[in-house]
């Protein structure tokens, strides 16, 4: 149950909806693009329209004896620059840390070097907070020099 001083500053913020984005801009500095409305909207960020988010690949690390898990990584195979892809790979990251308590992260893997480029950009989330994912392409992966035989 939240507190009565939870409540209180809550409702600071819902009684002026401008005040979140005055604070941002004059005590935090932060630059917000222009805007003309601040609108209230719904708290609840379940999901109730289905979403597809739905990863290539799913990997957990963990010790034996022990169901916890402590690291997983999101395996993206990029063939191409998909601007969608910009948004729904933190997506994929925060869901995954949510449900496995764990570190994450986002490994794109591509043979072509301008995706690869375009994957490793920073994009930004707002609030100062960027992301990127961790990119393997063509200049990262170590040249066979010998057929290995076994």
């Amino acid at each position: 149950m939240p507190s009565y001083t939870h409540e209180a500053i809550v409702s600071l913020f819902r009684a002026r909806a401008t005040l979140a984005s005055t604070l941002l801009e004059t005590a935090l500095g932060i630059d917000l693009p222009k805007f003309e409305r601040a609108v209230l909207r719904d708290t609840n960020l379940s999901q109730l329209v289905p979403v597809e988010a739905t990863a290539d690949l799913v990997i957990v690390l963990g010790r034996e004896n022990d169901e916890r898990a402590v690291f997983a990584i999101v395996v993206e195979v990029q063939l191409s620059k998909d601007p969608r892809k910009l948004r729904t790979w933190p997506l994929y990251q925060a869901v995954l840390a949510a449900r496995e308590a764990c570190e994450v992260v986002v490994l794109v893997v591509t043979p072509h070097e301008d995706v690869a480029a375009w994957a490793r950009e920073p994009r930004a989330l707002g609030g100062g907070v960027s992301w990127w994912p961790v990119v393997l392409g063509p200049s990262e992966v170590p040249m066979a020099v010998s057929p290995v035989v076994q």
